[in-house]
């Protein structure tokens, strides 16, 4: 449940945004060509906006220590690796 003066919002699929989205396209074509001059209310305005963004969060603080954590032995042991073979490849040679 939602606090007080909190958005709530939910993803919806492609396949129900799409309408709303190639309505307001068409509108928009149609007052831009001058063929039916159209002026998107606020409601109108919104439920499109809506459409077209996507839900985003941030990381949890969880997740970007692992992910900090992998990238650090990561790069430490892919440079490891690295001087491994190519003395390697100098010592073969």
């Amino acid at each position: 449940m939602a606090k007080e003066g909190e958005a709530t919002s939910k993803t919806i699929p492609f396949e129900e945004g799409w309408p709303v989205l190639q309505d307001a396209i068409n509108k928009l074509i149609d007052s831009l060509e001058g063929v039916c001059p159209h002026t998107f209310t606020a409601e109108e305005y919104m439920t499109h906006y809506t459409c077209f963004t996507a839900n985003r969060r941030l990381p949890k603080l969880l997740e970007t220590s692992f992910m900090t954590f992998y990238e650090l032995v990561y790069g430490e042991m892919n440079d490891q690796v690295r001087d491994a073979v190519i003395s390697m490849v100098c010592f073969v040679s």
